[in-house]
């Protein structure tokens, strides 16, 4: 599906988006384990070749969201980026925070050869960064040509948001401090890994109500 122009979003992943900004050539996820080979056939499809594809941007560790990392790294040669309180469960170099354990030993997630933390020089400055920790430590949401990728803050379904269930997210306190922080981001439309775009006039009242007591 085309965002914007240049900006696309991938069905093929399984459970959740993947997105590609054709401009930076930068993937933001990468879908469950085993879907690579359908990335890069929708890609393809778009006329987008695994050369094009410079830079792998995680929202966050989980499996959804990094499950063919190593594949399309290796595929592409893309550079992978992380925020750095993520970057040891990516790299395997720490238990996953509660449930999540568990989770990753079901979905097997083989971790890249070599990622960075997403503060390292080397990031476009025409998409911005945002940490926005509470469903991990280490989540992030990206910012670009007025479009927001939120990751994993909430879900959209159909003209409402939906909070992610407690247990999948690692503090509370801290999820709904960085939801506040979406007022002061300067987007137009915000796309959720899971669910469709959403407006911002459409979102904050929403968010207002499931988080106004809160933020």
């Amino acid at each position: 599906m085309n965002i914007t122009e240049g900006v696309y979003s991938l069905d093929c992943a399984g459970y959740g988006h993947v997105f590609y900004l054709e401009d930076e050539q930068a993937l933001i996820d990468t879908g469950l384990p085993n879907k690579g080979n359908r990335i890069l056939q929708e890609l393809s499809c778009l006329g987008i070749k695994p050369e094009d594809i410079r830079r792998i941007l995680l929202t966050h560790h989980d499996v959804d969201h990094a499950g063919n990392v190593r594949f399309l790294e290796e595929k592409t040669g893309a550079e992978v980026f992380i925020g750095k309180e993520d970057l040891p469960y990516l790299m395997n170099q720490a238990a996953r925070p509660g449930i999540k354990k568990y989770l990753q030993k079901f979905l097997h997630v083989v971790p890249p050869k070599y990622c960075k933390p997403l503060e390292a020089p080397g990031n476009s400055v025409a998409i911005q960064m945002y940490h926005t920790p509470g469903h991990t430590p280490g989540h992030h949401v990206f910012l670009y040509g007025g479009v927001l990728f939120a990751g994993d803050l909430f879900r959209i379904e159909g003209t409402h948001i939906k909070k992610i269930p407690s247990r999948m997210n690692w503090n509370g306190e801290l999820l709904a401090n960085s939801i506040s922080l979406l007022k002061k981001i300067p987007f137009t439309l915000v796309c959720p890994s899971h669910g469709n775009p959403m407006t911002r006039e459409k979102l904050l009242p929403l968010i207002e109500q499931l988080w106004g007591n809160q933020s």
